[in-house]
């Protein structure tokens, strides 16, 4: 039995959506250690031994629950002060003026997930699974996910994840994001054979243990290049040698999470939680027994409200009430604080440790054109702080159905093969240094005509004396394949030698001829990271 269940922890982690070509070329210096903020269970333990743990306990948070009443403390925003009066009769409550969500950092929360969305079940099905029912573990990942590339704009997730209203079969970025969570977490279909063995009831979904949930986390952001692990060895006074992994600041988001149910206080876990809403960061919240309605199920906690109650003789009361999304249908709840004093359970926590700037096509509001003469503008980013940028035959450009009538797209782009030219850049003035840089770059078409041989396209950054030094040369480069399908960029991660204030993208053509604007570069949605002083 416990071979079986180790053989579900050995997952293969998959290839980027798409084919598309990464390389996080990072120094080889070491960043600085990153301290993890939130205290969690069961990290020292093995895979073995968790499996241990779950089986003597019965861990398996992972069942449809059923039913609702209000002993489970969930309820809509209509039911929150009924219920209030119910458990606390001598007064009357009405939401206060204490009122965060992850929304105040990043302007929306995370959306509401049911499973038979269409693009979930499409997602399913290129997953190639055949069990009945996907699990509430996967179903939050997605959601984490989608938040962490739609709202948070980490583009190297997805830059075309569709809104949240979108959940059809051609909804291509949540597909494929979602595709690669399925692929990515270890599952244990109910009504598979390893279901059967154990005689579960095929009707209760999927069991998704907490470690599942942490470790497919970590493998899609490292997918992405959001989070590196990292090893060193440990030598102990005896001279014993122990290899263990860790996390600095080379990463960007790092999942630390609860392998075990979290027996921290009731006020270390509502801090906690707090703590990471304030920050930006949804939770996700797993569940086992006695938790009512909540019981055996993975959630999203994203916000939180303070409740003021007042009696007959003008006293008040104040009761701490979170949202959550379920992902049993698109709308939030609520979840009554005291839960956490009784339910076991743990929480699963994603921290952000740098800062960024990120610059989506549209930010630019540039001509629809090709100038042929330098300018300047500043940029006013989706996040950060403005940007002074310059730039040289760039522009907004539309693209054109068959009929050449009808716009089907706009894109930042750059010609430089046309008689007179040669050359085209779009440069960036940060007002503080930049360490990392995620773009996406690609062909305008396959008939662009730029080689090796007949120009160049380059990254390069101005060093410490204001000269501009070349960090790739993306025609010699061997890694870098840019794409010619203009709708799947190639992703781009690159940390420059030293940090600095200036970079940009240079298309040289060699001795240009012709009176059409080509050897046309495009450039999609960018991520900088601003350099961490270590």
């Amino acid at each position: 039995m416990k071979k079986l269940f180790i053989g579900i922890f050995v997952f293969n982690i998959i290839l980027l959506i798409f084919g598309i070509t990464v390389k996080m070329n990072l120094n080889n210096n070491s960043s600085k250690e990153y301290d993890l903020k939130y205290e969690t269970w069961g990290s020292e333990l093995s895979v073995e031994e968790l499996n241990d743990y779950y089986l003597e306990n019965n861990i398996a948070p992972a069942k449809y629950p059923d039913g609702a009443n209000e002993k489970d403390g969930m309820f809509d925003e209509n039911g929150v002060a009924e219920h209030l009066h119910n458990r606390f009769s001598d007064y009357v409550w009405s939401k206060s003026n204490n009122v965060r969500s992850v929304s105040d950092v990043y302007g929306n929360n995370p959306v509401g997930i049911m499973e038979d969305d269409d693009y979930l079940q499409k997602a399913k099905n290129l997953a190639g699974i055949t069990y009945n029912a996907l699990g509430c573990g996967p179903i939050a990942i997605v959601g984490q996910m989608e938040y962490l590339a739609r709202n948070a704009k980490y583009i190297s997730i997805s830059s075309n994840i569709e809104s949240e209203d979108d959940c059809s079969s051609k909804a291509y970025g949540r597909i494929a994001l979602a595709r690669e969570v399925l692929e990515n977490t270890a599952t244990i279909p109910a009504d598979g054979d390893l279901g059967q063995f154990f005689h579960v009831d095929p009707n209760k979904g999927t069991f998704t243990f907490p470690s599942s949930v942490v470790n497919s986390c970590r493998s899609i952001l490292e997918n992405h290049s959001l989070s590196i692990k990292k090893e060193r060895i440990i030598i102990d006074d005896e001279g014993n040698e122990e290899k263990t992994s860790y996390y600095d600041t080379d990463s960007l988001i790092i999942v630390n999470g609860d392998l075990i149910p979290n027996f921290s206080s009731f006020s270390m876990k509502i801090n906690n939680l707090i703590d990471s809403i304030d920050r930006g960061m949804p939770i996700i919240w797993w569940t086992m027994s006695n938790a009512g309605r909540f019981e055996g199920h993975y959630m999203n906690i994203f916000g939180y409200e303070y409740w003021t109650g007042i009696d007959g003789d003008g006293n008040t009361e104040t009761h701490l009430m979170f949202k959550l999304n379920c992902n049993w249908k698109h709308s939030y709840e609520y979840m009554d604080s005291d839960m956490l004093q009784a339910v076991n359970g743990g929480f699963i926590f994603f921290e952000e440790t740098r800062n960024r700037e990120v610059i989506l096509p549209a930010d630019y509001a540039y001509e629809c054109r090709y100038d042929s003469y330098s300018q300047q503008k500043n940029v006013v980013p989706t996040l950060g702080a403005p940007i002074l940028t310059e730039y040289l035959r760039c522009g907004y450009v539309n693209k054109y159905d068959s009929s050449n009538i009808n716009v089907i797209g706009q894109y930042i782009t750059l010609s430089a093969k046309k008689q007179g030219a040669g050359e085209a850049y779009l440069g960036y003035h940060f007002n503080k240094a930049i360490e990392i840089v995620y773009f996406e770059m690609g062909w305008w078409s396959s008939q662009e005509g730029i080689g090796s041989g007949t120009g160049s396209i380059l990254l390069q950054y101005k060093d410490l004396n204001g000269n501009w030094i070349t960090q790739i040369n993306f025609l010699l480069d061997a890694h870098y394949i840019l794409s010619t399908n203009i709708n799947v960029l190639t992703k781009v991660v690159v940390q420059f030698d030293q940090p600095t204030t200036d970079y940009r993208i240079l298309v040289l053509s060699n001795n240009p001829t012709g009176n059409k604007n080509k050897g046309r570069v495009v450039i999609g949605s960018m991520m900088a990271v601003v350099y961490d002083e270590k």
